[in-house]
């Protein structure tokens, strides 16, 4: 079992998430999921605690994803002239 800062594809992760730059979170979005999804589709084994450590990055993932999502449409919204919220 490897400590979990030690996932290779877990800095990908860290740098999405910690990520404050609005052009560069893009990138590092992806890259994150790139990450994760090499090492899903590697054939070295994959034990419990890196599965685990896997599925809460996909969370992690997923959820700015989503913040990114919502952020974007209602600056959209804004725009257009449409207050009222979602």
């Amino acid at each position: 079992m490897k400590k979990p800062s030690t996932y290779p594809w877990r800095a990908a992760y860290v740098s999405a998430i910690l990520e404050v730059d609005e052009v560069q979170i893009t990138e590092r979005i992806y890259k994150a999921i790139a990450a994760i999804e090499l090492r899903r589709l590697s054939p070295w084994k994959i034990d419990g605690d890196e599965k685990h450590a896997l599925d809460a990055a996909d969370e992690g993932i997923q959820a700015l994803v989503s913040e990114r999502t919502k952020k974007l449409v209602w600056s959209l919204r804004l725009n257009l002239g449409h207050a009222a919220p979602l």
